[in-house]
């Protein structure tokens, strides 16, 4: 085996055009290892900024609704968790053809500086999927239904999507 080798690599090195052809072929073969690991990285990037940008909506949300909640009379101290169904959603003007039966919808496109854009026509923002509110006066029935009617109010949610607990007392209680 170490002699077809030797003979291999003797053979490479009498003939100056083989052995820039094996050259060529492994700065190839890691050029191609190298270009497969940038792709993974970006996309790791572009993955990392859409939630970012949900999370951002999110918090938002939650430190409004917390300072909302905390001055209803009786809530106390106030933390707020929303969850998101999903992120925004564009809404692009459309044009049906053929009726109310038909499946058939184009988007209706305006060209702007040489490239073609869909005409938007809303952002519709996240749906939310529910609303956990922890604070310290949620043991008053009163209290409790006063932080439900301000929750579902505000982000027009149904009751089934409010969740109201107390917060445990900080000394360890």
């Amino acid at each position: 085996m170490s002699e077809k080798l030797e003979g291999l690599i003797s053979k490479i090195k009498a003939d100056k055009r083989l052995l820039v052809i094996v050259l060529l072929g492994m700065a190839g073969i890691i050029l191609l290892t190298f270009s497969e690991l940038k792709p993974s990285e970006n996309k790791k990037t572009e993955e990392t900024e859409k939630p970012t940008e949900v999370s951002q909506y999110e918090e938002s949300l939650e430190a409004r609704l917390s300072e909302l909640i905390s001055s209803i009379d009786g809530a106390g101290r106030t933390k707020v968790m929303i969850t998101l169904a999903s992120g925004d959603e564009n809404v692009y003007a459309t044009e049906d053809k053929g009726g109310e039966k038909s499946y058939e919808r184009n988007y209706v496109v305006v060209k702007q500086d040489g490239d073609e854009e869909g005409i938007l026509l809303k952002v519709a923002e996240p749906e939310i999927r529910g609303v956990a509110v922890v604070c310290e006066g949620a043991d008053s029935t009163a209290v409790r239904q006063e932080i439900i009617n301000t929750v579902t109010a505000v982000l027009n949610i149904g009751t089934n999507r409010v969740n109201i607990s107390k917060m445990k007392n900080s000394d360890g209680g």
